[in-house]
């Protein structure tokens, strides 16, 4: 016989209970613990731990943590500002730690020194934790930057083990990496194992063929006539204006190119006019280049200086706002020529038409804003082996748009190569147009 009790059997007693109320509040959460994390800070000197953190910690809801945050605020046990930082997350935090332990500064202060904008500095310092984490084992940085020791080729022996296999994304591995050894004072290491020459990990080099064919200046006109009819004039006036003076994008906030151009001379890059014809057009570019833009066709000149006569100094120059003007011109791009371009392509543009309007290369690379080197110009703008022929440029001439080819005469016919030594930033200021000063 079978003795046991319904206790034996079932775990409890068969009694009934009435079923228990849920207790209404918050969950039990050390109030105390949790202010002190949101109050730790990383070496950079933003928040240790981001809300979400601090829950997964103190095993409850982020909402919780929220709802402590705001009371510490009202009574004044935190402060918005020791806030106005994003946290970094755990592992990375850990990372610039260990950063400002080996070298007395943080990784990601020293990062943002290196760029204009702080998504890019935050981008690499990301990677670059990431690797300290993965790779490298969350290795020992005082010993890595110790010159005396093994580790640092270790590691980068390491690194280039672990991503030598994908070609195609090893160069801009080793161009993120490389800033770590830099920052620990190892540069030796990127000389010895991290070098980035073209040999072994060449550019990538992005071909725009159509651009090459010579029915391409009709098709363009197309596309003219399409952003016109979307976002207006003053927007097809932007493109032309980038493609004569051949500007790469650039930004308001560092003040460089096209969206850095202002009116007056306050800014680094800015133009003066006192008519169409009678101007000074300074732009700051790429790398600190200066350039001095020289030649506009008239209607692009008519069309700037109508623009200028009523803008205030200091105002910018471009009309349309870089993201409206980039998705219009990829999206127009895409329908009408069959492949999305980028603003950076105007550059392409530019160059081949001038190379067809036989404007010689050395000198259409030093026209406006050109190119430092002519072999840049010459492996990724310019599809030389297409348009080489004298028959070609023939007929690829005649459907060039008539307003790109006004002032053009000037810049034909040279007969001496400008030689390397003569190239903008390897020569004092003065002399040829365009000279970095």
């Amino acid at each position: 016989m079978d003795e046991r009790t319904n206790k034996d059997i079932l775990g409890r007693n068969s009694r009934y209970r009435a079923p228990e109320k849920k207790k209404g509040g918050r969950p039990k959460v050390n109030r105390d613990l949790v202010i002190r994390n949101l109050k730790a800070k990383d070496a950079s000197g933003g928040p240790r731990y981001t809300k979400a953190q601090i829950a997964r910690m103190m095993n409850c809801t982020p909402k919780t943590i929220t709802r402590i945050y705001n009371e510490a605020i009202k009574s004044g046990d935190l402060k918005t500002s020791d806030f106005e930082k994003k946290a970094i997350g755990i592992i990375e935090a850990d990372f610039d730690s260990e950063c400002l332990r080996a070298k007395g500064l943080s990784f990601l202060a020293w990062l943002e020194t290196r760029f204009s904008d702080q998504s890019s500095a935050n981008y690499y310092f990301n990677f670059n934790a990431l690797i300290w984490e993965k790779i490298f084992d969350k290795c020992d940085l005082t010993i890595l930057a110790d010159q005396t020791h093994h580790l640092a080729d270790q590691m980068a022996i390491k690194f280039v083990t672990e991503f030598q296999g994908n070609k195609t994304q090893m160069r801009s591995r080793l161009k993120k990496i490389r800033f770590l050894f830099r920052f620990l004072g190892r540069g030796d290491i990127n000389d010895k194992h991290l070098k980035m020459d073209n040999s072994k990990h060449p550019r990538a080099v992005r071909r725009v063929q159509q651009i090459s064919s010579t029915n391409f200046p009709l098709i363009y006109n197309k596309i003219e006539d399409r952003i016109r009819a979307l976002l207006g004039n003053d927007a097809v006036l932007d493109l032309r204006l980038k493609i004569v003076t051949q500007m790469r994008t650039g930004t308001k906030k560092s003040e460089r190119e096209f969206y850095g151009m202002c009116k007056g001379t306050e800014t680094k890059s800015y133009l003066t006019m006192v008519n169409d014809e009678e101007y000074q057009f300074h732009i700051f570019a790429k790398k600190s280049e200066e350039w001095d833009v020289i030649w506009m066709p008239k209607t692009v000149r008519e069309g700037l200086f109508e623009r200028y006569q009523t803008l205030n100094d200091g105002d910018h120059l471009a009309s349309t706002p870089m993201q409206k003007l980039r998705d219009t011109w990829g999206d127009v791009t895409e329908e009408i020529l069959g492949r999305r371009l980028i603003l950076h392509d105007t550059r392409k543009i530019s160059i081949t038409w001038l190379y067809v309007m036989e404007v010689p290369l050395e000198v259409a690379t030093m026209l406006n804003v050109g190119w430092k080197s002519m072999d840049t110009a010459h492996a990724h703008y310019i599809d030389i082996s297409k348009v080489l022929r004298k028959s070609f440029r023939a007929e690829y001439r005649k459907n060039i748009p008539d307003w790109f080819k006004e002032g053009l005469d000037d810049f034909t016919g040279f007969g001496a190569f400008i030689g390397e030594s003569q190239r903008p930033g390897n020569y004092g200021g003065g002399g040829f147009p365009g000279g970095s000063r």
